[in-house]
């Protein structure tokens, strides 16, 4: 039941192989040190109360492969602390799996002053965590979550919020061949706040959440929401009848399909589009034969609504709308 501290000085490393961990009440590695390497792999199973992670650390890898467990308890999954930096989270290969076991705690991914940070999930791995904010906090800047081949997936058990609030930015997201982010399996809300310049791309992958708004403060400028691809999925199974801002506050946040489709179980979506006094030259582009299916759509919604915002429909794409009154 105490407290399992790994700190390497300088290149230090912490294997786990067909081993077990059991009953740490907080793990951390590297709590302020650099460059070490822990390995958790060869059905190996870690199990602990707390994920602290990488603490301060500078320069460390913590890798889950060869279906290697990390699960962890309860309290806030924070795998980069205050003042992290080019660490990388990585969990790889098929049952390959890092579980937070009460999804009802938020996680804190990308704490205060962390930055240049990288959670990669690849190879048919999994991760499960509760709904919470990448980008925590202030000075959190620069850190990325990958998503990146057919199998692998992230699942948050609760909304997500990028950039959670000012001074936090350009925290980026890449979901990719084949990849998956689900909120909630498509039920919670997804949202892009702080203070901006945050990228999410979504290539030929799959992207579900209930709605999704870009530009939730009004310092939250300069955003990219992309989805490209055939075989990407943008589900969003909201209910018809509630309001879907796409832009809400800031501006300059663009919202893009290309050669991609909108979908959602529904068959609809009840879109408003640039909502509010704060919401300006935001752009929406659907674009290189993208298909669109939306109950309505509103470029500025009410008589509040920004000015300059901007619909494209180009190459062969097409938007439908299907309120019938």
């Amino acid at each position: 039941g105490g407290k399992l501290t790994a700190t390497a000085q300088t290149g230090g490393s912490l294997v786990l192989t067909n081993g077990v961990i059991v009953n740490a009440a907080a793990f951390q590695f590297n709590k302020s040190s650099a460059s070490g390497e822990m390995i958790v792999t060869d059905s190996s199973e870690l199990h602990f109360g707390r994920g602290d992670g990488f603490g301060t650390a500078q320069s460390s890898v913590i890798a889950i492969s060869g279906g290697a467990q990390m699960t962890w308890k309860s309290d806030a999954f924070r795998p980069w602390g205050t003042g992290s930096s080019n660490n990388l989270f990585l969990v790889t290969g098929p049952g390959s799996t890092a579980n937070c076991e009460d999804k009802s705690t938020p996680p804190q991914i990308a704490y205060k002053d962390s930055a240049f940070n990288v959670l990669r999930i690849e190879k048919g791995a999994t991760m499960w965590v509760g709904g919470g904010a990448f980008g925590q906090d202030v000075g959190a800047v620069s850190n990325r979550i990958e998503v990146v081949d057919a199998g692998s997936k992230i699942e948050f058990k609760g909304a997500l919020k990028v950039n959670n609030v000012e001074g936090s930015f350009a925290n980026d997201i890449l979901i990719a061949n084949g990849g998956e982010i689900a909120l909630t399996a498509g039920t919670a809300d997804f949202n892009i706040g702080g203070s901006g310049r945050s990228t999410v791309v979504v290539s030929n992958a799959t992207f579900r959440a209930a709605k999704f708004c870009i530009g939730t403060d009004v310092t939250s400028t300069g955003n990219l929401f992309r989805v490209c691809g055939k075989n990407s999925v943008l589900e969003t199974p909201h209910r018809a009848d509630q309001f879907f801002p796409i832009f809400s506050k800031g501006g300059n946040n663009r919202f893009e399909l290309d050669n991609a489709d909108w979908t959602s179980p529904l068959g609809q979506v009840g879109t408003g589009y640039a909502y509010g006094s704060e919401s300006c030259s935001n752009t929406v582009a659907f674009l290189n034969g993208s298909a669109v299916s939306l109950l309505t759509f509103s470029l500025g919604y009410n008589a509040g609504a920004g000015d300059d915002n901007k619909l494209i429909v180009a190459g062969g794409s097409t938007l439908t709308l299907t309120e019938t009154s």
